[in-house]
């Protein structure tokens, strides 16, 4: 933990499978992170637009879109 308490760093989690990104979410919270969760790119795209993460763990395979997660690394170098 940083000094004062604060959390670490925000860390957002994208994607389809819940049970993955819950466990990871869970190990990184205990790690003393601040951790946010989406589950599809609409929501993962109005997290980042409410809040720049510090680092960002990205399925690029979505069941919806298989581009989605590669057109949002893009987008996420080219705005961030």
């Amino acid at each position: 933990m940083r000094k004062g308490g604060g959390a670490m760093a925000y860390l957002l989690i994208v994607d389809d499978d819940e049970d993955f990104a819950s466990a990871t979410a869970m190990a990184l919270r205990i790690a003393g992170h601040d951790v946010q969760t989406e589950c599809n790119i609409p929501s993962a795209k109005r997290s980042m637009a409410a809040r720049r993460p510090d680092l960002v763990v990205l399925d690029v395979m979505f069941p919806e879109d298989s581009t989605g997660g590669f057109a949002l690394a893009r987008t996420m170098r080219l705005e961030m």
